[in-house]
């Protein structure tokens, strides 16, 4: 159970990072990111929230990361929205750019959702924590995410 947890969180993790980082930093204070944060999710700790936010995150991700594959031919580029779209042949770009985009909008919407939507670095420290150098800060950060995970039954 630990071993698919921690790659789901690793995917997610590294997935979430690089497009926080790199291709949606300019669209994650658009017209969607301003809306007020719902009152349910305002109520629960930042970090379950965070757990939330991660989770629904890689489930939109793995579809699409698939569609993708299945585009490209298996060769997709790492980072493929961000670093890696300048990887890809000419003729794929429009199709891959929709899919990124459409990947984008959601995760605004997520983070809207989860409360994170006017404070990405909160979720931003969290995902640093996650994916710190320092191998006790990462273990102990996933091992909190994990079991948050499963008293919120996200499988």
């Amino acid at each position: 159970m630990f071993s698919r947890f921690f790659k789901v969180f690793t995917i997610t993790a590294l997935s979430t990072a690089s497009l926080l980082t790199g291709y949606t930093p300019d669209r994650l204070f658009s017209p969607i990111a301003s809306l007020p944060v719902p009152i349910a999710s305002a109520q629960e700790s930042s970090f379950t929230r965070y757990v939330r936010a991660v989770y629904a995150i890689e489930q939109q991700r793995k579809p699409l990361m698939s569609k993708v594959k299945t585009i490209t031919g298996g060769n997709m580029p790492d980072n493929v929205c961000s670093s890696g779209f300048a990887q890809l042949p000419s003729n794929l770009k429009g199709n891959i750019r929709s899919i990124c985009n459409s990947f984008n909008d959601e995760v605004n919407a997520i983070l809207n959702r989860n409360g994170f939507a006017n404070n990405t670095d909160e979720f931003n420290r969290y995902q640093q924590q996650a994916m710190s150098s320092d191998r006790k800060t990462s273990r102990e950060m996933q091992q909190r995410i994990i079991i948050e995970m499963s008293r919120l039954g996200l499988k």
